[in-house]
């Protein structure tokens, strides 16, 4: 079943056998290509309006997003996850898929963490490569942390010079492979990948906003 936005596109396009689009020809389409794609859009738009009403359509749009980003093994992985945070334990559950305003994450939205030397191309090609688990947001932040947190107990004398510089160097360089592989996977995205990506910004913040990625300096008008 097409579950993309390109793939809607080019099933109605065979329908009434029509030269079809590719990744390539996709954003400049014309004429009735470009006609059944901002159909196909106003029909999507619909219709995650209607599945965000609800806890089960809320979860439907979460597994084509991890599907679309990380891969179907990932995605199937993820369903299958119970709502819980290892680090808070059994006694705290959360939601799978929340309830979002304007596209913005929810604390009581459950993570991905995976190993960072794998990046997640890495996992859309590997279906038996798969996350570590689940993290609640505040968890999953938390390395954010780090550095004051040394800081705080350095000064209280609860760790020493050597501790605390070991631990800055280790948060650093976390930092840097995560932003590395972050810039990495960005710039390798395909077409499809990005009409994808551009295509949930749009329905969560509406045409017409500028958007722009902090950390790749990228900018698109949704």
């Amino acid at each position: 079943m097409a579950t993309t936005y390109l793939n809607l596109t080019n099933e109605v396009l065979r329908e009434i056998n029509e030269i079809q689009l590719t990744s390539g020809t996709f954003a400049g389409a014309i004429g009735i290509q470009a006609f059944v794609k901002e159909a196909i859009n106003r029909s999507r738009k619909k219709e995650q309006a209607l599945l965000r009403s609800t806890l089960e359509g809320r979860i439907t749009l979460r597994y084509r997003k991890i599907k679309c980003e990380w891969g179907k093994g990932v995605a199937d992985w993820w369903f299958k996850q119970e709502p819980m945070c290892p680090v808070c334990g059994p006694n705290i559950l959360y939601h799978k898929a929340p309830t979002r305003k304007k596209g913005r994450s929810n604390l009581a939205e459950l993570v991905i963490d995976h190993d960072h030397k794998y990046t997640r191309k890495d996992y859309r090609n590997n279906s038996n490569l798969l996350p570590r688990g689940l993290l609640c947001q505040r968890h999953n932040l938390a390395l954010g942390m780090v550095k004051e947190s040394v800081k705080e107990l350095l000064e209280k004398g609860y760790i020493n010079e050597i501790t605390a510089e070991a631990t800055n160097k280790a948060y650093k360089e976390y930092l840097a492979d995560f932003f590395a592989e972050y810039t990495k996977n960005q710039a390798n995205r395909t077409q499809e990948e990005i009409n994808e990506q551009r295509f949930e910004a749009r329905a969560a913040m509406g045409s017409g906003v500028k958007m722009v990625n902090i950390i790749t300096g990228e900018t698109y008008t949704t």
